[in-house]
């Protein structure tokens, strides 16, 4: 067992790298957090996440590694997520977080191309349609035919998608809140910029090269992952 002594000792080297890296800025226990973060990724370091030990939780993330864990725990995230959404859809007309979404796009413009809000959420054809006609349905939206192209049509907004949308972001504000849950006002600007970067890297990826297989998107990525490490 290390004693306090012990990790004290331990723990000034490191605090006094970070005071070198701070230079003639602040230092305060917040960017202290961030910046051990940061160089424990890395690095390459083992975390902890507060949930406990276990041999076979233990086995499986040294298998899967850094990128492993963080796909994993994306994949909780997205499953919190859709539980939360569950809640908040539950009194509603909306059947999904698709229909959500797609009140939304419609919501930011005046009207829009069927085949263009569709594709923007990167859907099968069958699906998005089916998911417009759920909201034509019930009278959320309404289409009618682009005056400059007889051969599509395009959706706008009613009264009553208006009203339900302003319901919906009312309790789509509550879901923000839980999920994001006990993270401070610097974490959650860290974690947004994070989040951002990554998704404008994966827009652009299914964006240019969305014909690749598994193993090519793969590759490529390990690829510009080197090149950047290189530099």
């Amino acid at each position: 067992m290390v004693t306090t002594i012990q990790f004290l000792k331990d723990l000034l080297p490191v605090i006094e790298t970070y005071l070198e890296s701070k230079g003639s800025m602040d230092a305060d226990i917040d960017s202290f957090t961030l910046w051990l973060n940061r160089r424990m990724i890395k690095f390459g370091h083992k975390d902890h996440d507060g949930i406990g030990s276990h041999p076979h939780r233990e086995a499986f993330h040294a298998d899967i590694g850094l990128d492993g864990k963080l796909f994993h725990s994306i994949l909780f995230l997205n499953r919190f997520a859709k539980l939360y959404i569950k809640k908040a859809l539950a009194d509603s007309e909306l059947v999904s977080v698709e229909d959500l979404h797609f009140l939304l796009m419609v919501n930011h413009k005046e009207s829009i191309k069927k085949s263009e809000l569709i594709y923007s959420h990167m859907l099968e054809m069958p699906t998005g349609i089916e998911v417009i006609n759920r909201l034509l349905k019930k009278g959320l939206i309404e289409d009618f035919t682009d005056p400059d192209d007889k051969r599509s049509k395009r959706v706008k907004m009613t009264a009553k998608g208006e009203e339900l949308l302003r319901k919906m972001l009312e309790k789509m504000g509550k879901v923000a809140t839980i999920l994001i849950g006990n993270l401070s006002a610097q974490q959650k600007i860290t974690f947004l910029a994070l989040i951002e970067q990554l998704t404008h890297y994966h827009s652009k990826m299914v964006k240019d090269e969305k014909t690749k297989s598994l193993d090519e998107l793969c590759a490529m990525v390990m690829k510009n992952n080197f090149s950047t490490s290189e530099a």
